[in-house]
């Protein structure tokens, strides 16, 4: 056991909270198993910290901005698509009162279809990302 975690009766037990402070409480969390789950989709990031029953323990959310440079076309920043995980990551770590090295796996889902070319020698993209929307 880590030093600073309570102690649960056994890894799936739910840890109480009564008459504990919040510090308390999300030291309990921090000691089980902690997942980060990232959806990153076409209009949006939101990233979820769950513990070990699938229950949400920190949220965060973004919009992220559409570029329509033509009818029928839509591109994103691949910056800012990369700029709203980091922060949603960040605000759901935070929001769960975990750290980073609390959590046991990340969940990834993301825009299967949305293409982007990056150049090989700077990692740098070439341009905004092709986005498929149906």
């Amino acid at each position: 056991m880590r030093s600073g975690c309570i102690p649960a009766a056994n890894s799936a037990a739910e840890v109480p909270t009564l008459g504990r402070s919040t510090h308390d409480a999300r030291q309990a969390v921090a000691c089980r198993l902690v997942i980060l789950a990232i959806d990153q989709g076409t209009t949006g990031t939101t990233c979820l910290v769950v513990d070990e029953e699938l229950r949400v323990r920190g949220r965060g959310y973004r919009e992220l901005r559409q570029c329509f440079p033509q009818p029928g076309w839509v591109e994103h920043d691949p910056e800012e698509i990369w700029a709203t995980v980091a922060e949603t990551a960040d605000a759901a770590v935070h929001a769960a009162g975990v750290r980073a090295a609390d959590l046991r796996a990340i969940g990834i889902t993301n825009q299967r279809e949305t293409t982007l070319l990056w150049e090989r020698a700077t990692g740098r993209p070439v341009n905004r990302a092709l986005v498929w929307q149906d």
